[in-house]
């Protein structure tokens, strides 16, 4: 799924269908720990993650969307956090 990275598609559907994650953010942060282990968190990886998600979990444009919106806060909250920055 991601060059270089173990990780397999099955994985993140065995983690909507019998782990019960239902964000984009618990698949690549808790689940597969993509957000750790890829550079840059993931973040080019995370529109066809969520892409693959919104069809397993049928979101509509909106939702899919804003799960990738989310995710995208929590990457740029990590990245503050990691500088020393305020999250004011």
């Amino acid at each position: 799924m991601i060059p270089g990275h173990p990780v397999l598609r099955a994985e993140l559907y065995h983690a909507m269908r019998r782990e019960m994650a239902v964000t984009l953010s618990d698949l690549l942060i808790r689940r597969t720990h993509l957000f750790y282990e890829v550079p840059n968190h993931a973040i080019q990886e995370a529109p066809m993650v969520a892409d693959m998600a919104a069809r397993e979990m049928v979101w509509d444009p909106a939702r899919t969307a804003s799960e990738l919106a989310a995710y995208l806060q929590e990457v740029k909250q990590a990245n503050m956090f990691r500088e020393g920055a305020s999250l004011d």
